[in-house]
């Protein structure tokens, strides 16, 4: 395979800023679908049969993905509005799922030295797993669409060199050659399996197990260190290595796989935006800035590249640094969700607080995952911080109205409880800020805070 191909970045978007989203209604609907494919061996090349019936086999599976289109479709047109086919294509082919062994057949001709084989598969469509991949950000499925295009252009070049070597090893005429093209044909092979390996790696992170709810992660590590074994120089597959090691919390072997990445590929600027991550991640926030200015050197208006930088020196008490950083990504994307909340961060960590609270306020009506009702996951936090910065001003109706929203968005959240009911306590309002104490411990009766104002409010 040829060094740098398959040059995507399918899964980083995820791990580069926490993103929110809507849910959707659960289902419980499969579907079954059944699907053939064909492959021809025996021509003179020496062909791996087990290979031959890998090719048979991916043939099979992308006529059953042509066929799991029509009840993606169906699935997102119910859910998420009309998708383009190549994004309908692109979750069709990475949702699909083995129900049983697949099924071989062959068929021998040409007395006996060409073998037709036939493979029969029969797969299932969760609609789970279509759902979760329709919960992502846009950005991700414009990624996966880009990834998808990527590996079927990968996998179609591997079989139109295979099949250009079978022509030619037809009208061959010295055996030098014929053992030359023989050679090239087991390269090929490699090809085609390393390729499957990624294929199938990706799958598992793109597939829940409907009674764990989770990602096969340590099959994706599995298939995706196939893959490299055959042919460690795929930029691709150690970037992707790199996510799912990311994802479970394995930083060190992240930091390993994505500096394996950028050996191969400096000037992917992606790359070295996710390393700065994982450094960060580690405590290493000069590192991580290290590799961001890296990120900035090849795109300089690469939003993420500043925020997460803006993230580290934040981290790093150097307010000054990160404001700068925020402004910056602001200059490029005004809309950029979350920096207004990193900003008010700041600035609140620096006592401005009324700088603060106009950021928060700039968060909470631009940003499509905080506005609105009812009150999205993503604005928990923006909400509750907000309410905690009126509170520090005096503003107490105000906080009590954050906080309300705050909760609005997890019911469960005691210390948005408890800080209400302390504005309830200042305004001399005891009956709403005894029920809020009472609520908070309930919820959390190991606070201490939380305990002491409960017992305080039952004297009342």
């Amino acid at each position: 395979m040829k060094s740098g191909v398959l040059r995507c970045w399918l899964g980083i978007g995820m791990f580069l800023l926490l993103m929110c989203t809507n849910s959707f209604p659960v289902f419980a609907n499969q579907k079954i679908i059944e699907a053939d494919g064909y492959y021809t061996v025996g021509d003179g090349l020496d062909e791996n049969f087990s290979i031959a019936k890998e090719r048979a086999k991916y043939k099979a599976m992308q006529n059953a993905s042509e066929q799991a289109c029509v009840f993606v479709e169906s699935i997102s047109m119910a859910q998420a509005g009309k998708l383009s086919q190549d994004e309908i294509r692109t979750i069709s082919a990475n949702v699909l799922q083995l129900n049983e062994n697949p099924k071989y057949s062959t068929e021998t001709a040409a007395a006996g030295t060409v073998i037709r084989i036939h493979c029969h598969v029969t797969v299932v469509v969760d609609d789970s797993n279509v759902l979760a991949i329709l919960k992502q950000d846009k950005k991700e499925l414009d990624e996966a669409v880009e990834h998808n295009k990527e590996l079927e252009k990968e996998i179609a070049r591997i079989n139109r060199e295979n099949e250009e070597l079978k022509v030619k090893f037809a009208t061959a005429r010295s055996d030098e050659e014929k053992q030359k093209l023989r050679e090239q044909s087991k390269e090929n092979d490699k090809d085609f399996q390393a390729a499957l390996y990624y294929e199938i790696g990706n799958q598992m992170m793109s597939q829940k197990d409907r009674n764990t709810n989770n990602y096969n992660y340590n099959g994706a590590i599995e298939n995706y260190l196939k893959s490299l074994s055959i042919n460690p120089n795929q930029y691709s597959v150690w970037n992707r290595l790199g996510g799912v090691y990311f994802v479970i919390g394995n930083c060190e072997k992240a930091v390993e796989c994505y500096t394996k990445a950028i050996s191969i590929n400096p000037k992917e600027f992606k790359a070295w935006i996710i390393l700065g991550i994982s450094y960060k991640r580690l405590g290493k926030y000069d590192k991580a800035i290290d590799c961001y200015n890296k990120a900035i050197s090849k795109n300089s208006r690469d939003s993420t590249a500043w925020h997460n930088m803006g993230s580290s020196y934040k981290a790093m008490g150097n307010y000054k640094k990160a404001i700068e950083c925020y402004n910056r990504v602001l200059e490029i994307d005004p809309k950029s969700n979350y920096v207004w909340s990193q900003l008010a961060r700041v600035y609140s960590k620096l006592g401005n607080r009324r700088k603060a609270i106009s950021c928060y306020i700039k968060e909470t009506k631009q940003n499509p995952f905080i506005n609105g009702k009812p009150y999205k996951t993503g604005g928990k936090d923006v909400w509750f911080e907000l309410g905690n910065e009126y509170s520090n001003v005096g503003e107490q109706q105000k906080s009590i109205e954050c906080y309300t929203k705050a909760i609005e968005t997890d019911p469960n959240f005691a210390a948005a409880y408890n800080n209400r009911g302390s504005c309830y306590e200042n305004i001399r309002d005891y009956k709403n800020a005894k029920a809020d104490y009472n609520k908070a411990y309930e919820l959390n009766p190991n606070n201490q805070i939380i305990a002491q104002n409960k017992k305080r409010s039952q004297k009342w």
